[in-house]
């Protein structure tokens, strides 16, 4: 579930939250069916915009708290349970302290994310502005301001490192790691039952709304018309991807075709490019792990 939102568009996420929750949406035709409440806009605007950048933006903390959880060595909480210390103690005392790095990490990032998000805002925000969409209609508007454009990508810079800083002040003296010279033995700590409850409160429910979001966001395809006529077609695919047999072969019809070649060629050539400078920077981290190092205490 966490890859399939991090792997897709958000205008994926916010094209199905607005057929589940927009005004022709499902939810308001069954709230005007069975209550008779009149269909509004109700989702679009702060609301709507929370919704899908919480939605879009939860797999990338799961992913980076993925990888904090499980670097956490199972021989330290068996040792806090041998010295009769009770599974909430131990998650408390032991466990959390660990993760506290991880967890601002994932602020962090989840901040950063959705001070920079484009996709949802332009979306489902309808009369409402943030920052990323202002600078958006700045540069191709009919205002074309490209230094009022300039001032508001300065806010956002600045907010970030200020969001930045306030984490190393607060965790930078208070690093905790668990590495050590050879595999860890122990045994995994079950979660205590109030942690567990609660973290299957949440994570259920995420799963079933996020196979509910996607599944209105393809199905979305194969109707005729969306809240008016649910009748089955494939036609909107053929519009977009259609092709012709014409004097000289194959012709690309459809009106999605060019789209579609000009996302290929881009993304094969951006690919290779971002992979050689990855292993450069970490080829350099390996042949110089001095200045990499970081103290922990």
């Amino acid at each position: 579930m966490a890859l399939l939102l991090i792997i897709t568009p958000p205008f994926v996420v916010g094209l199905g939250l607005i057929l589940l929750f927009g005004r022709a949406g499902v939810v308001n035709q069954a709230l005007e069916w069975m209550f008779d409440i009149t269909s509004s806009r109700w989702f679009y605007g702060c609301l709507g915009v929370w919704i899908a950048q919480t939605f879009a933006f939860t797999p990338i903390a799961f992913m980076i708290m993925r990888g904090i959880v499980q670097g956490v060595a199972p021989s330290i909480e068996e040792a806090s349970q041998t010295l009769r210390a009770s599974p909430y103690q131990t998650f408390m005392v032991v466990t959390l302290p660990l993760l506290k790095p991880g967890l601002a990490n994932a602020f962090l990032v989840g901040f950063i994310e959705s001070m920079a998000d484009f996709g949802n805002p332009i979306v489902v925000s309808g009369q409402l502005n943030v920052l990323s969409t202002e600078i958006f209609f700045a540069i191709v508007g009919a205002q074309f301001d490209q230094g009022r454009a300039a001032s508001l990508a300065w806010i956002l810079t600045v907010f970030t490192l200020v969001i930045f800083a306030l984490k190393r002040k607060l965790l930078g003296r208070n690093a905790f790691t668990t590495v050590s010279g050879k595999g860890d033995s122990g045994l995994l700590m079950p979660l205590p039952s109030g942690v567990k409850h609660f973290v299957l409160s949440l994570a259920l429910p995420w799963m079933a709304f996020t196979l509910v979001v996607y599944l209105f966001a393809f199905i979305g395809g194969f109707v005729q018309t969306w809240a008016r006529d649910y009748t089955l077609t494939l036609v909107h695919f053929k519009t977009a991807f259609d092709f012709e047999w014409g004097v000289y072969g194959m012709v690309w019809a459809g009106t999605a075709w060019n789209s579609f070649f000009t996302t290929i060629l881009l993304a094969a050539w951006s690919a290779p490019i971002t992979e050689a400078l990855g292993i450069l920077c970490k080829s350099h981290i390996i042949s110089h792990p001095q200045g990499c190092l970081k103290r922990y205490r």
